[in-house]
């Protein structure tokens, strides 16, 4: 019996080991070169100022649980967004505490985990990745429902009005009234061309005598 307790607890060590020291891939710097991540647990390395993307697919239902562990006297945030890039939620622990943040996904997608380090923190830490599926339940609900229904029925009423209308008009006789003007312009003329004449005939008296002298 105590042989088959120390092959239990062999095997559960190799386990953990496996996980722990599962393949890492190298973080990204910025939601392009972000890695695929899956459930386990990594250890990265970030220096003073920098920031590590990662990302992990979710089904729709699927909720997504992430733990990381801050190196003592320094001070990381993590941040957790939507395949759109929105902030979905964020920790921001105080120096060397563990920081947290879960969502359960509405939509199927990549969603994106951002690591960063505070002012001149800087070290060693570690990201816990879990994935929850839905549990699938089958609920039946029996229920009796009552309804009160009441019809109500309006008649319309019609009503009717006359209205009378005195319309005044108003005539408005123009008089016209033709004022008979005297002919000056017509006798203008004539006495033009009396004097024309008269001038006329002068000048040609005149051009006769000094033919004549």
């Amino acid at each position: 019996m105590r042989k088959t307790y120390t092959v239990l607890a062999v095997i559960v060590l190799l386990a953990s080991i496996h996980i722990i020291h599962a393949e890492a891939p190298e973080p990204g710097t910025g939601f392009a070169t972000a890695p695929l991540l899956k459930e386990g647990v990594y250890n990265y390395h970030l220096a003073a100022g920098k920031a590590h993307f990662f990302k992990v697919w979710l089904k729709t239902g699927q909720s997504l649980h992430v733990i990381m562990r801050v190196p003592a006297g320094q001070d990381f945030d993590l941040y957790l967004l939507s395949p759109e890039r929105d902030l979905l939620d964020r920790s921001f622990g105080p120096r060397g505490q563990v920081e947290r943040v879960s969502y359960q996904a509405s939509y199927p997608g990549f969603y994106y985990i951002l690591v960063s380090s505070y002012g001149e923190s800087s070290g060693l830490y570690t990201l816990r990745i879990r994935i929850i599926d839905q549990p699938t339940k089958t609920i039946t609900v029996t229920w009796t429902e009552t309804i009160h229904l009441t019809e109500t029925i309006s008649s319309p009423i019609l009503k009717l009005e006359t209205v009378t209308r005195t319309i005044h008009v108003t005539k408005t006789e123009l008089e016209t009234i033709y004022v008979e003007r005297f002919p000056w312009i017509f006798i203008s003329s004539v006495a033009l061309g009396v004097l024309i004449m008269s001038g006329l005939i002068v000048m040609a008296i005149i051009m006769k005598r000094e033919k004549g002298g």
